[in-house]
């Protein structure tokens, strides 16, 4: 995939942020689309990214997908309290108990401050909304099965140097939401600054963790936690 070069008329601020996202490292098993535009209305600026994770056995049937908006406008909007805006969503399949958790609609929200702490994504004004959705078809559509899912819509204003970690924190997320087994332990830089408000309520309840190496629709409403991770990750090549 590829970013395309930015325009003269593009702020320095956008393009160094350009660059930052051509050297993110996503987790493997993600796989992330090329460029996309981002709504006009939003912003003077703005890229998107599309991502997902398939299931194995039926390469038509995303297990988790996503989109990632990075926004800049030069004026600096007042509600966002700063000249970029991160603007995310996810949608995934689960388990009817597991959507019928009151509980599940923190823990989805919990998992995306977990990513970005664990990237050392530093944020402040981080908003959105998480929603557990059930359907049924009638009529025609009767003979399908019933759908569960979770969406979770986010935005935040990204803080310190590097934009980079804001892409990798939510492929980690996309990532969690499809099952995949967690990646190795690792410590996260501290960029320089002071550390934001990051909007975490304290305290916060149980909350079950994806087995490993499987997705959401195949697991219970409290699965284990495991260990174990793959390979390093991989570099998102071309995106410069």
């Amino acid at each position: 995939m590829s970013i395309e070069a930015a325009r003269p008329e593009t702020p320095r601020r956008f393009s160094e942020a350009l660059d930052q996202l051509g050297h993110a490292r996503l987790r493997p098993g993600l796989r992330l689309s090329s460029r996309q535009p981002s709504p006009a209305r939003l912003a003077p600026h703005g890229v998107s990214f599309s991502a997902g994770v398939q299931d194995p056995h039926d390469a038509d049937r995303p297990l988790a997908t996503g989109r990632f908006i990075l926004l800049h406008d030069p004026a600096g909007p007042e509600p966002w309290g700063g000249d970029l805006r991160v603007v995310t969503y996810l949608r995934a399949a689960v388990e009817p108990d597991v959507v019928s958790d009151e509980l599940f609609s923190q823990v989805a929200w919990d998992w995306l401050l977990e990513a970005l702490e664990g990237r050392g994504a530093l944020h402040a004004h981080a908003a959105g909304t998480a929603t557990r959705s059930f359907s049924h078809g009638f009529g025609s559509l009767s003979g399908g099965q019933q759908s569960t899912e979770i969406e979770l819509r986010a935005s935040w204003t990204p803080q310190g140097p590097d934009m980079r970690r804001h892409l990798e924190a939510w492929g980690d997320l996309v990532g969690v939401c499809a099952g995949l087994p967690p990646e190795p332990a690792r410590s996260a830089p501290e960029p320089a600054g002071p550390a934001p408000q990051h909007d975490r309520p304290k305290p916060e309840p149980a909350r079950p963790a994806p087995e490993h190496g499987r997705p959401f629709h195949e697991q219970g409403a409290r699965p284990p936690a495991g260990d174990e991770g793959p390979a390093r990750p991989r570099p998102v090549h071309g995106l410069n």
